[in-house]
């Protein structure tokens, strides 16, 4: 089997499980290529794709064990960790000033701690999804967090909606699209095929598509902004 089709738990895999993600990494070197001559929106980039092959290698390998699946599991997490790391800096990227500094240097040290403690939680074989509930959890929207502050020098529309989407799309998550959910939500869902865990990535990404633009447009050519 190439194709994953059920977790080690025995849960279903849905059909658009990751496919998404496995798109973005096999574009990853064209799409980091594009945007070459722009630094920051290259470093946006590259964490995003990053974060998504990870996701990919989660998904969409048919891990033959369940301890080589919780592997693949603390990379995933470590990549979303890193990658909303490679976010933040990509707004602080002239590191002026004390709050740049501070901000992005917070930035650093918690992605590093939080890659430490859950590499110790595998070592422990601790089950990974239920000790991202704890203070690993709690790292992680401490990183986002920092990430909406860093999103300041946004325009105030696109900052609204980059502050109040992922606390939103992560409260749906949490609710309906996490292992132990016991609902499915208000969104239609399709049973093997599309699920609440698929309509959570689909909001993460309108709001990843307005950072996309807006960096674009503070990176542009004073002759395109006209």
């Amino acid at each position: 089997m190439v194709w994953r089709s059920a977790y080690s738990s025995g849960v279903p895999r849905p059909l658009m499980r990751g496919v998404a993600h496995g798109i973005i990494g096999l574009m990853a070197p064209y799409l980091i290529w594009r945007v070459r001559k722009k630094p920051r929106l290259r470093l946006m980039m590259v964490a995003t794709c990053g974060g998504c092959i990870c996701s990919a290698f989660l998904h969409c390998v048919p891990w033959g064990q369940r301890n080589w699946e919780q592997r693949a599991l603390t990379i995933d997490f470590i990549g979303i960790c890193a990658g909303l790391t490679g976010h933040i800096f990509s707004w602080e990227w002239d590191l002026q000033g004390f709050y740049s500094k501070i901000l992005a240097g917070a930035a650093l040290l918690n992605c590093l701690l939080y890659t430490v403690v859950l590499l110790c939680k595998l070592y422990q074989e601790q089950e990974m999804l239920v000790a991202l509930r704890g203070f690993s959890g709690m790292q992680l929207g401490l990183q986002l967090a920092m990430l909406v502050a860093a999103q300041r020098r946004m325009r105030t529309m696109p900052r609204v909606l980059a502050s109040i989407g992922p606390p939103l799309a992560l409260a749906y998550f949490r609710r309906f699209g996490a292992f132990d959910a016991e609902e499915s939500g208000p969104l239609p869902v399709l049973a093997g095929v599309w699920s609440p865990h698929e309509w959570y990535h689909l909001m993460v990404a309108s709001v990843h598509a307005t950072q996309l633009s807006e960096l674009h447009k503070i990176e542009a050519p004073e002759k395109e902004k006209i």
